[in-house]
């Protein structure tokens, strides 16, 4: 049965399968300075935290996105005293749907610092600011943002209406036009530029598929396979949770990194 739909997808030409490209250095300088994702707006500062957080927690676009909600993310303070968001608890997704059987991958460990002093472009900022934005009457953590626009002093930015799964899945597709970038991405390409930049870090592909919930090591070479290089991965400050296995939690420091690619790229 097997050899029979495998001949099947060849003829119907599905044999081979095309993965999406990693975000090279260009656009995402092109990214960075467009405007689109900024802190500034509420359409702007709600594509910042889809991207970021897409980018930073390694997410397959609207996995799981739809059901966040209000305590998806929370706000703290480490043992250093500096603040940090991270992810509450370890959701379900396609490749660890939970279970006794299921192996818990470390992607949800990653804490989030400030990375820049621009707080329209940096990461955290952006997130506690948008959590202080949401409308508390609705549920859903990403929400519609008003039709009127808002002020910087308004206390809500956003309806009492969540994103829809359409509205998730095309996300990139809207930033990539609305940012004249030089093709239209898609979801699965943010979580390849991350995959890729971890590469080029050299961290082991046992560890990426780690944090990044892979299952097979094929995936994550074919992702690799073209490298964004010339990230500049000293000038940033990392850290990481203790609760997790020293290699584990060498390999979380990277997703410092993945806060200053804009940043990076922009200078």
């Amino acid at each position: 049965m097997l050899n029979s739909k495998i001949k099947v997808q060849k003829k119907d030409g599905k044999e081979n399968i095309k993965h999406k490209p990693a975000i090279p250095p260009g656009d995402l300088r092109k990214l960075s300075a467009s405007g689109v994702i900024h802190g500034g707006t509420p359409l702007g500062l709600l594509r910042y935290v889809w991207f970021d957080t897409s980018l930073y927690w390694c997410r397959r676009g609207r996995e799981g996105q739809r059901k966040f909600r209000a305590d998806s993310f929370v706000l703290e303070v480490g043992e250093d005293c500096r603040p940090y968001g991270c992810m509450n608890g370890d959701q379900a997704t396609k490749n660890h749907p939970g279970g006794i059987v299921d192996v818990q991958s470390s992607k949800n460990f990653g804490r989030m610092y400030q990375a820049s002093s621009d707080l329209y472009l940096d990461g955290l900022s952006c997130l506690k600011k948008y959590i202080s934005k949401r409308n508390a009457s609705c549920e859903a953590f990403f929400q519609y943002p008003k039709r009127k626009g808002a002020e910087e002093s308004d206390v809500v930015w956003y309806e009492n209406r969540p994103l829809g799964m359409n509205k998730l899945q095309s996300m990139m597709r809207d930033i990539s036009k609305a940012a004249a970038l030089s093709q239209i991405y898609t979801k699965h390409s943010v979580r390849a530029t991350v995959i890729t930049l971890w590469s080029d870090a050299q961290i082991s592909s046992h560890d990426i598929m780690n944090i990044s919930g892979h299952c097979n090591e094929e995936s994550i070479k074919s992702t690799t396979t073209r490298g964004l290089h010339q990230v500049n991965f000293t000038k940033v400050r990392m850290s990481c949770p203790r609760r997790v296995p020293h290699k584990a939690r060498q390999t979380l420091r990277y997703r410092m990194a993945c806060l200053s690619v804009l940043q990076n790229h922009s200078s």
